[in-house]
């Protein structure tokens, strides 16, 4: 199982944000802050699950790291 963890979210944020809340269910504020902060998006997943996810990131311009 591994963790997704943003580091930057990039040039755009916006999208980026939208991303966090389609993958995570967040409100607005807790996705912003992990777009702002960087933080773990999803944790204790299937590793294919988290490349595909990491492949979105990466289109929508932000910085992902698999742990």
């Amino acid at each position: 199982k591994v963790d997704v963890v943003l580091i930057a979210a990039g040039i755009n944020k916006i999208q980026v944000i939208k991303l966090i809340r389609d993958v995570t269910g967040l409100g607005l504020k807790e996705a912003k802050d992990i777009a702002d902060n960087g933080s773990n998006v999803k944790e204790g997943i299937s590793v294919d699950e988290a490349n595909q996810l990491k492949k979105q990131f990466e289109e929508a311009g932000a910085t992902v790291e698999l742990k």
